[in-house]
């Protein structure tokens, strides 16, 4: 509310991805003012957290790194919602897929067979994706860190992190 008022725009809640009986497309909630005000001068700092819950992580590793082998994994994925990532080390790469429970139940059957002695799959349920978005987390001081010694002070264990650099 206070950013719509203070800079006079228009925000829009929507509906969480992922989760059931959500539609992503549908506005829940919308904050207007007309009041506007210079954005870059302000000294502001906006945070905001998002969390999509009852996700599944799916993680391939020991994957072949070469032309097509990943495809393989994402061609079966057919979900509207997902959060993936892939890293490569030499010859091999982890490529790892966060999505709804609901979906990976009737994803599990089509995946399991690119298993193999090489390739091994992990699934690890029950977990919740927590999106941390703050403008000034480029220029603060190890805030994964901080962030990370909360979640472990709250008795939490974290099963994949990344960063886009931009928060």
């Amino acid at each position: 509310l206070q950013v719509a008022e203070r800079f006079g725009v228009t925000i829009e809640f929507r509906q969480t991805p992922g989760l059931p009986n959500h539609a992503p497309c549908d506005v829940a909630t919308v904050i207007d003012s007309g009041k506007t005000e210079d954005i870059e001068n302000s000294g502001d700092y906006f945070s905001a957290v998002a969390v999509k819950e009852h996700q599944t992580l799916i993680v391939f590793g020991g994957v072949p790194n070469i032309p097509g082998w990943s495809d393989r994994i994402y061609s079966l994925i057919d979900v509207p919602f997902i959060d993936s990532w892939q890293a490569s080390f030499g010859d091999k790469a982890t490529v790892a897929v966060l999505i709804n429970e609901e979906d990976a139940d009737s994803l599990l059957p089509e995946l399991s067979p690119l298993q193999s002695d090489e390739v091994t799959l992990t699934i690890t349920r029950n977990l919740a994706n927590v999106t941390l978005i703050h403008d000034q987390a480029n220029s603060e001081s190890r805030i994964l860190y901080r962030i990370g010694r909360c979640l472990y002070a709250a008795g939490v264990n974290i099963q994949a992190q990344y960063s886009s650099g931009i928060f």
